[in-house]
């Protein structure tokens, strides 16, 4: 509501919405970034967008989600922000700096205190 300040505005987005195949994954960016890309536009024009990537999964029995479709959404994602032309969105990718094992994500989508620490961390430095 404070119109004379810039605002970061990070969007972080979990598996839950991006599809079970690859095709979908790329289907689904598409709706993300039409949105984004008004809001951009729009009403937070004056704001810095960081569109955050969506982070590994380990594929396993226990989530619909696999990596391709996550890769698949990045991808495109990425594409449609670096090619976009609306200065103020930009791609932070934490999913590439960020390894999941067994060791730190006990379901294979959730990570322990010191992976978000991390995440946190890589999201400080993108601007």
């Amino acid at each position: 509501s404070n119109s004379s300040k810039t605002y970061n505005i990070y969007i972080l987005l979990g598996v839950n919405g991006l599809g079970t195949t690859a095709n979908v994954g790329s289907q689904s960016a598409t709706s993300y970034y039409t949105k984004i890309k008004d809001l951009a536009t729009g009403s937070w024009k004056k704001h810095n967008i960081y569109f955050v990537s969506v982070n590994p999964v380990i594929d396993s029995k226990l989530s619909t989600v696999k990596t391709i479709s996550v890769n698949a959404f990045n991808n495109m994602m990425k594409q449609k922000i670096n090619n976009g032309g609306v200065s103020n969105i930009k791609y932070c990718d934490t999913n590439s700096k960020i390894q999941i094992t067994t060791s730190n994500s006990s379901d294979g989508l959730h990570y322990n205190c010191s992976t978000y620490s991390k995440i946190y961390d890589i999201l400080k430095t993108c601007n």
